[in-house]
């Protein structure tokens, strides 16, 4: 009985002693791993994104010389359209069509108002008397500068 008494202290002193604390810092080992592991991936994706880019660079550059190349052969041989040629003596320019008349309800149509002469009173104007202005003139004299 002596003996599963001494087996039972050992497994609660093995349970004890299995708790590990997170918050006490890092050993020297720990800390050379975390730096080894982040130098290994650090450098891994260097090397990835280098031969990435040396993938995508070829096609890039021969996208890019296509482009041009192509564009210099558009300029150099632009179309040319020749027209329809003679077409007869039925086909003439047709005569230019007549504006229609502007509508009452349209936006911003405001009939003009032009000053009254004396002719077209009839002589009835006053002498001295000056017509009305047209609409957006002013009495007033220019301004000096």
């Amino acid at each position: 009985a002596g003996g599963v008494d001494v087996c039972n202290m050992a497994q609660t002193d093995s349970r004890l002693n299995s708790w590990v604390d997170y918050g006490q810092p890092l050993t020297v080992a720990e800390e050379a791993a975390g730096s080894a592991i982040d130098s290994i991936l650090t450098d891994g994706g260097t090397q990835l994104w280098q031969h990435y880019l040396e993938k995508k660079a070829f096609t890039f550059a021969a996208d890019t010389v296509l482009n041009v190349v192509g564009s210099q052969l558009k300029m150099c041989f632009v179309s040319f359209d020749p027209g329809e040629g003679d077409m007869g003596d039925g086909w003439t320019l047709e005569d230019e069509p007549e504006p229609g008349e502007i509508d009452s309800w349209a936006r911003m149509h405001l009939p003009v108002r032009r000053p009254a002469t004396s002719e077209d009173l009839g002589g009835t104007m006053q002498p001295g008397r000056q017509a009305r202005p047209v609409l957006g003139e002013s009495r007033r004299p220019p301004m000096s500068s």
